[in-house]
């Protein structure tokens, strides 16, 4: 994942010289352009794809432990990849964004995490080989509004954008994600485990299966939850199946501060 430095985002040098006049103007004009949308962004933040099309995926009571620096922009590679290593670096999703639309800044993603209070934010775009009917509909009304002729521009590139939102967690009880989706009888999937946590520090790892800790059958997201609970600040057993096979460590349950 690429860090974005959102200040230096329109800061863009364009060399104009050594081309046809026509071609000159048409580049002063696109940098012109782009400056003023840079100062504009505020003006124009409540026609926010990445609001427009946010979807909430946060879990109520969840511990953070949020950056006093706030919000940093990265641009995301593998949207799977990436979610598995938000997870293991103590991360949880808490909302995504989808959209198809003209080239868009990715301070306005930024701008969003702001609002939602996230610490990170995960920005994607590729380019689209057709212009979809939404985004043509879209030029459309914008046209119309504007007073102008009504005319679809397919040349001009239209791009898939995403964008996910996450939060720093409070240092985890336990310390492992698991499928709550594909609960099984002998215990939980684990689909991640937290850098540095107790789990780790078990030798759990991820594709195991979670059956007991202490005297607690782990069946059901909610016994782990009142495992962690009850075994805060104890060292208590715990077990898993790897490969069918049956593993046992101790694992040295947190405290909440």
């Amino acid at each position: 994942m690429q860090q974005l430095k959102p200040s230096t985002i329109y800061h863009t040098i364009v060399s104009v010289s050594g081309r046809p006049p026509q071609e000159r103007i048409f580049m002063r004009r696109l940098v012109c352009s782009l400056m003023l949308v840079g100062l504009s962004l505020q003006a124009w933040a409540a026609d926010n794809p990445y609001t427009k099309h946010y979807v909430d995926r946060s879990q109520a009571g969840l511990p953070l432990q949020p950056d006093p620096a706030g919000p940093k922009l990265f641009r995301g590679t593998q949207k799977d990849v990436d979610a598995q290593k938000m997870l293991v670096k103590g991360y949880d999703l808490i909302g995504e964004a989808a959209f198809n639309a003209t080239e868009t800044s990715p301070e306005l993603a930024l701008e969003q995490a702001k609002k939602i209070k996230a610490d990170l934010v995960l920005v994607y775009g590729s380019v689209l080989t057709k212009t979809p009917t939404s985004v043509q509909l879209d030029q459309l009304r914008a046209q119309s509004k504007a007073g102008e002729a009504l005319d679809l521009k397919e040349d001009t590139p239209i791009y898939q954008y995403g964008a996910s939102y996450w939060v720093k967690l409070a240092p985890p009880l336990i310390g492992i994600h698991v499928n709550a989706k594909a609960s099984q009888d002998q215990g939980l999937s684990v689909i991640a485990v937290v850098e540095g946590s107790p789990a780790e520090q078990a030798g759990m790892r991820q594709g195991d299966v979670v059956t007991a800790i202490g005297d607690s059958a782990i069946v059901k997201v909610e016994a782990l939850s009142e495992a962690a609970k009850r075994y805060a600040g104890q060292a208590v057993p715990v077990y898993w199946l790897r490969e069918g096979q049956v593993m046992q460590s101790t694992l040295k349950v947190n405290t909440r501060p």
